[in-house]
């Protein structure tokens, strides 16, 4: 029987006795041999799906990992970029404040030592601010601060510096003027009645 292939079968039996004289008529038997396990369709189907599907939710997993990591990464960097902002810029007009004010005097003034080019600070302040927050509110004064903020942006050269120091106070630091004291007051002078033009 081992060398039988899979299948059903018949198996006739005839029976004698010890003369060899037949006694009984013939008898039949039905049998079948099966396919052994490890050679069925659904062995091989199984052992050739689990490693995939294995692979395929550790790959998943991973992933997702991945991605969860990026959005973490994103959103740590967007954390700091929030702090650095409100470190060193004005919330409301987006300009530097005192503290950046304050850093970027400081290396201006180690990079005049250096040049021997003159620099210059304007301090502007808005008159009768307050009367116009009491009167209007506060939501008219933000306005009118953003404004200033922008007009006096627009009004200097990039290489300047526009700051809030305080409430309704800028200063405006000019970088890289002339080595001449008259001249560079000169240059200062234009550009502050560019601004209050």
């Amino acid at each position: 029987f081992a060398e039988l292939a899979p299948g059903a079968y018949r198996l006739q039996v005839e029976a004698q006795d010890s003369d060899r004289v037949w006694r009984a008529p013939q008898a039949e038997f039905a049998f079948r041999i099966l396919t052994p396990w490890y050679r069925s369709w659904w062995f091989l189907t199984i052992c050739g799906l689990i490693p995939l599907l294995v692979a395929w939710v550790v790959i998943r997993s991973r992933m997702a990992e991945v991605k969860r990591r990026e959005r973490e990464v994103q959103r740590l960097m967007a954390a700091h970029e929030e702090i650095r902002n409100l470190a060193f810029f004005d919330p409301l007009t987006g300009l530097p404040n005192r503290r950046m004010l304050l850093d970027r005097l400081t290396r201006t003034l180690a990079a005049s030592v250096r040049t021997a080019r003159l620099n210059a600070l304007l301090f502007v302040d808005l008159d009768n601010f307050k009367t116009l927050n009491d009167t209007r509110g506060h939501q008219a004064g933000d306005l009118l601060l953003q404004e200033v903020a922008r007009r006096l942006s627009a009004s200097i050269r990039k290489a300047d510096t526009v700051a809030r120091l305080s409430g309704d106070e800028f200063v405006i630091m000019l970088e890289d003027l002339s080595e001449a004291p008259a001249i560079a007051a000169a240059q200062a002078e234009i550009i502050a009645e560019k601004i209050l033009a």
